[in-house]
Formats: structure tokens, C-alpha cells, sequence
């Protein structure tokens, strides 16, 4: 947060930054919630299909 901060540029609102500021109001929260989910889906889904595409199993190392 604090490297988020110093590397926003004046005026700039970030996705941290806007969410640390909105969760300090509590009528903002639901809408916190549903950013938050969203970004959430955004990282996983990519994951999964690349998952699924490479086959779908991890690769153990084995000695």
C-alpha cells in the first residue's frame, strides 16, 4: 500500500488506493465487495484455462 502511495501520481486513484479509501465508508462497501470478486475471477480464470489447456495435471519432480 505504502509503495502504491508514493508511485500514484497527484489526482491518480488506483485500484488500492480507491479500495482502501472506500472501505473506510460503510455505504461503499458492497460496492468494495463486488471489486474485489471481480479481480479475484480476473486473476483465477486465466489460471484455470491455462491449466486445462496444458493438460490439467501438476508435474511432480521426483530424486
Amino acid at each position: 500500500m505504502i509503495v502504491t502511495l508514493f508511485a500514484a501520481g497527484a489526482g491518480t486513484k488506483t485500484i488500492p488506493v480507491w479500495i482502501f479509501s472506500a472501505m473506510q465508508r460503510p455505504n461503499e462497501l458492497p460496492v468494495v465487495n463486488v471489486v474485489a470478486l471481480v479481480l479475484v475471477l480476473v486473476s483465477i480464470i486465466p489460471v484455470w484455462i491455462a491449466q486445462r489447456i496444458s493438460g490439467g495435471e501438476a508435474t511432480r519432480i521426483t530424486r
